[in-house]
């Protein structure tokens, strides 16, 4: 029978200095009494579309994803190619110095990998 850890309960709220907030009706209600503009806002991404309006990058749904897909495959198949070829090159080498070590010895010249 599997057997479970139960984890003691830490209370996150000792570390974190509450205080009491205003209601969202409370705050409209006393903004239209006293006719005052709106200065609750959130800070600038920085980020505008051409019609001025901010775009968060993160919550963007017009982010072509599937082209960073796309980018991403190509960048790693290109470091496989890169890979595959360099090691035929390699192996070619081996194979052409092999080969010259053969004619120079006329003998079969056999490597030995530890």
């Amino acid at each position: 029978m599997a057997r479970f850890k139960v984890l003691k309960y830490i209370p996150l709220t000792s570390s974190v200095d509450m205080e009491q907030g205003i209601r969202i009706e409370e705050e409209i209600d006393r903004m239209l009494d006293n006719n005052e503009p709106i200065t609750n806002t959130i800070p600038s991404t920085g980020i505008v579309e051409s019609d001025g309006t901010e775009v968060i990058p993160a919550t963007n749904i017009r982010t072509d994803r599937w082209e960073i897909a796309l980018e991403a495959i190509d960048k790693v198949q290109k470091y496989e190619t890169a890979k595959s070829k360099n090691a035929a090159e390699i192996a070619k080498k081996e194979t052409e110095m092999q080969t010259v070590a053969e004619a120079e010895v006329g003998v079969a010249v056999t490597e030995t990998k530890k």
